[in-house]
């Protein structure tokens, strides 16, 4: 994989590669075979898009929650009115779920999805949202 990695990285403008969704465990292999300028930007980029995506995998789970347990208007509410840090803490509460409940529940929605990475194959487009 991280041959694949490396072959994308060659070639490519910062810009590009930053639209690329890398998950975490490729960001040091992709780093790595940066030019030294380039290195800070990107993983200043690389570590605020992760946190976007894990946000953005957490909504998904709340939401998957909300409509199992019959509070799908209300976190769509939530969700209207927050940011999206806000929305997962008034959830988790509204839900009486500690931190450790929600990363079980997105483990489980993971294995259930195939094992992928729960969250990082969304397109680019929501990226940019």
């Amino acid at each position: 994989q991280t041959e694949r990695v490396a072959a994308a990285v060659r070639g490519l403008d910062l810009a590009r590669l930053q639209r690329m969704a890398v998950g975490p465990g490729l960001k040091d292999a992709v780093e790595a075979l940066l030019p030294l300028e380039w290195r800070e930007e990107y993983r200043g980029f690389a570590e605020a898009r992760n946190a976007a995506l894990e946000a953005r995998a957490q909504v998904r789970a709340l939401r998957a929650l909300a409509a199992q347990h019959g509070k799908a208007e209300e976190f769509e509410r939530l969700r209207a009115e927050g940011a999206v840090e806000d929305v997962i803490q008034a959830f988790r509460d509204l839900m009486g779920l500690e931190r450790m409940q929600l990363k079980g529940l997105l483990e489980r929605m993971e294995e259930e999805e195939g094992g992928r990475e729960f969250g990082l194959a969304e397109p680019d487009a929501a990226w940019d949202r």
